[in-house]
């Protein structure tokens, strides 16, 4: 008879101990999932140009290239298995989409901050030293 095998407590299915299906996670964690080129263009506001413009810049020699580059480094994954995402990366597991999500949002957080800092009184004084 095989044994059976004991749930760990932490496991999801055990509201017992105070865990769910679904974690209300603050506002600043919940992001949403970002495909690779769209992470690209936010990163180097490129979806701030004009359609025809950004096709002409996208549609440079070295775009894709140096764009797989940074999705290699930043998600410590081959360039072979960035290439195998294909030409807008679309086919990128849910997993990498996510990192992505917290990436840009944690650029947001960051650009925020300094930017509070910036008008901030107390730094106003420092700037003008400068």
């Amino acid at each position: 008879m095989l044994a059976h095998r004991k749930a760990s407590p932490l496991s999801r299915t055990h509201t017992e101990y105070g865990y769910s299906d679904k974690i209300d996670y603050p506002h600043y964690l919940k992001v949403k999932e970002m495909s690779g080129i769209e992470f690209i263009r936010k990163l180097y506001e490129i979806d701030k140009l004009p359609p025809n413009v950004r096709k002409l810049y996208e549609a440079q020699k070295d775009f894709n290239k140096e764009t797989r580059q940074v999705l290699v480094r930043l998600l410590g994954v081959t360039d072979k298995t960035v290439r195998s995402w294909g030409q807008e990366y679309n086919r990128m597991p849910k997993c990498y989409r996510l990192t992505l999500g917290y990436v840009y949002r944690s650029l947001c957080l960051q650009k925020e901050i300094h930017l509070k800092a910036l008008k901030s009184k107390d730094c106003q004084g420092d700037l003008r030293a400068v």
